[in-house]
């Protein structure tokens, strides 16, 4: 809810964009002599009020309220708020009602409409651009799960002199071997989705097999050897 800038009482704004105040405010401005809960509980049998709709309960704190324990408050409209002031007379009842009224027309003026146009289509603007940023990370995310990295780069990464002193040192590991030209993972490892192996055929029919790290390959050698230099 926004606090608007009044004098007499406080009108505020709830998430349907309607003006409300609190009935507590509204029986004490009024000087209504009558206990607050039996008051309106009156006031809402008498204009066949309903809850939700014309009024919402809420607790009210020890800070915001007299007394030593929580206290129910009413939030109403403030057309019904004009209501309740009309049926209760007095003084003070036709200056809240007129000053009701005037609020009104502030708030439905031309330039009170626009206003209020103007900030929803920039708040719109705002959570598209978060979105859209979001929509963005995600992709930019997902492309980097998705590339692939060839042992030299990731030994470069390591401060490594090549590819085979990075192979050396994972064979020595016993993280992987060699069969024929192509390293593999042994066992314990080759079902973790480090690697991605894509078999070729050369022209003069020789088939070779080019592997490649993944994201998360890549990431579990950076921390394997990493740990290390910490440790």
């Amino acid at each position: 809810m926004v606090p608007l800038d009044n004098q007499i009482i406080k009108i505020q704004v709830n998430e349907r964009q309607e003006q409300i105040v609190s009935a507590r405010d509204l029986y004490q401005e009024l000087g209504i002599n009558k206990d607050f809960t039996s008051w309106f509980k009156y006031q809402v049998e008498k204009l066949s009020l309903q809850e939700g709709k014309d009024f919402s309960p809420i607790l009210v704190s020890k800070k915001e309220g007299s007394g030593g324990y929580n206290k129910v408050d009413y939030i109403v409209r403030l057309d019904i708020a004009k209501h309740l002031c009309m049926i209760s007379g007095g003084e003070m009842a036709w200056k809240l009602r007129d000053y009701f009224i005037e609020v009104e027309k502030n708030w439905n003026s031309p330039e009170s409409v626009m206003a209020r146009a103007l900030q929803f289509s920039n708040l719109q603007m705002i959570k598209y651009e978060q979105k859209v940023i979001e929509l963005a990370t995600r992709l930019n995310m997902l492309t980097h799960s998705n590339k692939l990295y060839t042992t030299t780069e990731i030994a470069k990464e390591l401060g490594l002199r090549s590819a085979n002193e990075l192979n050396k040192k994972l064979e020595k590991r016993k993280i992987q071997y060699k069969v024929n030209s192509t390293w593999v993972l042994t066992a314990k490892y080759s079902e973790r989705g480090y690697v991605s192996i894509k078999q070729n055929v050369l022209d003069n029919g020789k088939v070779v097999y080019d592997r490649k790290w993944t994201e998360s390959g890549r990431q579990f050698l950076l921390d394997l050897f990493q740990k290390k230099e910490t440790a």
